[in-house]
């Protein structure tokens, strides 16, 4: 069972406590826009945060390259979280809001490994 401070629990009994409170309004119309306003506080939070995943830590000069092109690219202010997670084999994964790109190994390995395969 998670502990009662870790953010997955915290988030789970928020939720709880929004869903019993909304039950007792017994009200539609505010329920409903209770759960719009949610969702568009939710995703204008991810909309700034970018996860930027690699198989090995990424050099200073790198992660400056990489920042740089992402904002040119989505032309807004992003934060930046960086993970890293060898099964990548090489490249990075980056993913901002709802959107990934995914320029690792593993994945172009996949990639060729199907179309040899549909090759047969």
């Amino acid at each position: 069972m998670s502990q009662p401070n870790e953010p997955e629990a915290m988030a789970q009994s928020l939720y709880h406590a929004a869903v019993k409170e909304l039950s007792a309004a017994h009200d539609p119309t505010l329920q409903h826009q209770v759960l719009k306003q949610l969702e568009e506080m939710i995703r204008a939070g991810d909309q700034g945060a970018a996860v930027i995943t690699s198989a090995v830590p990424l050099t200073a000069d790198e992660t400056s390259a990489l920042e740089s092109k992402l904002r040119a690219k989505f032309a807004r202010p992003l934060s930046f979280e960086y993970r890293v997670d060898p099964a990548l084999l090489g490249g990075v994964v980056a993913k901002v809001g709802d959107k990934i790109i995914d320029g690792s190994l593993a994945t172009k390995l996949n990639a060729l490994q199907a179309s040899l395969l549909d090759a047969r």
